[in-house]
């Protein structure tokens, strides 16, 4: 589905749907099209199909991608081994391999296919942006060839005391 939150208050919510015999990159640049899109601004691709990462993979659009946890790397989403402890950001394909195949939570997949496809999405994005260096830091671990930039989340200066406050009218 896709939102468009231009309207106003509203959300409006459009139902697309992709042909069993249409190309996803066709089906990719219609929407696009249709919808007047002139950049992309990727949060996450869990649940996406492959054919569609590939697609925007390959898109003449512009787009920027925003890091919120390591699942370009790893499909374990938080580099955590079956056991809910810490990987130590493990980049051994073998090691992660084995680590997937056998992971309670994990898709079987392929890891090394898995990076491979989404390298190209990084490597094609305009920007890519981290919430923190260490997200940074341990996402180019996996890819090398990619410049990440470190956005941290909205932070206020100074202790809670200057936190906004919500008033109320007696």
């Amino acid at each position: 589905s896709i939102e468009d939150h231009t309207c106003g208050d509203g959300v409006l919510t459009f139902q697309i749907e992709h042909q069993q015999d249409e190309l996803w990159k066709d089906f990719f640049d219609g929407v696009c099209e249709r919808f007047c899109i002139d950049s992309i601004h990727v949060h996450h691709i869990s649940a996406c199909r492959e054919g569609l990462l590939l697609a925007l993979a390959e898109t003449a659009l512009p787009y920027r991608v925003t890091l919120h946890d390591f699942y370009y790397a790893c499909p374990a989403v938080h580099l955590l081994k079956g056991d809910d402890t810490y990987c130590g950001a493990q980049t051994d394909l073998a090691v992660c391999q084995r680590c997937i195949d056998t992971h309670p939570h994990a898709p079987r997949l392929d890891v090394a296919h898995w990076r491979e496809t989404n390298e190209k999405i990084l490597e094609k994005a305009i920007q890519i942006i981290a919430p923190s260096d260490f997200t940074a830091r341990t996402t180019q671990a996996y890819f090398k060839k990619i410049a990440i930039t470190t956005i941290p989340h909205a932070t206020y200066a100074a202790e809670t005391d200057s936190l906004p406050t919500a008033q109320t009218e007696l």
